[in-house]
């Protein structure tokens, strides 16, 4: 196939790292404009190609080299991310959605799109399948991009247009997340696993300080019972004792007794 060619100043070496990847990208801008902003822009910015909503396909950057289109990764769940910049092995599709990017009519723009990555697929040998073909926010989370394009649809159709049938879609639980810390890249069943653990250690330590403030409540009820008991026996103690001043001692002796035998 192809394109219109309009050349962006903005692009990085692959440091010898093989093309084995495609990034969709919706542009949340304009097609002409998408186009000015790649060819100036502060932050260097640019891909590979820019797809219009009516269909039309601009190359702005070289496949043999990276284009400027996902260098920056914040949990990236798709196998395309391999520990270094994604811009060395990948290929970036940005697609005009007139600032609309979650309700663009892409109706003419996925026909153009599909045929667009069946063919860099098949001139550069990457398999048509979502370990290789995703969307920006599979690399970089804190992004909603590429907006309301279905990855898992496109890749489909660029499958049937390459006759390879079925497209495999991974195992949710199989899918691998950078939590960072000591943990790192772990599948999202593990992470689920973790999660569990946590609880149940977090519920268990909980219960154990609840039970630890009853003992001592407790502990200091009856403590404080028992205080109350001595001192009421030793006011007692001392009122019949103030009684004995004064008595006779058989009669003292007596008051004596009885205290011994009331257990006081």
């Amino acid at each position: 196939m192809a394109y219109k060619f309009v050349k962006s100043p903005y692009w990085q070496s692959r440091n010898g790292k093989p093309v084995d990847g495609v990034v969709i990208h919706t542009t949340v801008g304009f097609y002409e404009g998408t186009i000015a902003y790649f060819q100036k822009n502060d932050r260097s910015v640019s891909s590979h190609y820019v797809v219009s909503l009516t269909g039309d396909i601009t190359q702005m950057v070289g496949e043999e080299v990276g284009a400027n289109h996902a260098g920056l990764t914040s949990n990236p769940s798709n196998p395309i991310y391999k520990g270094y910049n994604p811009n060395w092995n990948t290929i970036g599709i940005e697609n005009a959605d007139d600032k609309n990017p979650a309700g663009a009519d892409r109706t003419n723009q996925l026909p153009a799109l599909i045929a667009l990555v069946a063919d860099i697929c098949k001139r550069n040998g990457i398999p048509a399948d979502r370990d290789h073909i995703c969307g920006h926010r599979e690399l970089y989370d804190k992004k909603t991009c590429p907006g309301n394009l279905d990855v898992d649809d496109i890749v489909k159709k660029v499958r049937t247009l390459l006759g390879h049938g079925e497209v495999s879609v991974p195992d949710p639980d199989k899918i691998k997340v950078n939590i960072g810390g000591t943990f790192g890249i772990m599948e999202v069943q593990a992470i689920r696993s973790l999660l569990s653990d946590t609880r149940r250690n977090l519920t268990s330590a909980q219960q154990q300080i609840l039970d630890l403030e009853n003992e001592k409540k407790i502990d200091l009820e009856n403590q404080k019972f028992h205080l109350d008991t001595l001192l009421k026996a030793n006011l007692k103690l001392s009122t019949e004792l103030s009684v004995c001043q004064g008595l006779p001692m058989p009669a003292l002796s007596s008051f004596v007794r009885w205290l011994i035998m009331h257990g006081f």
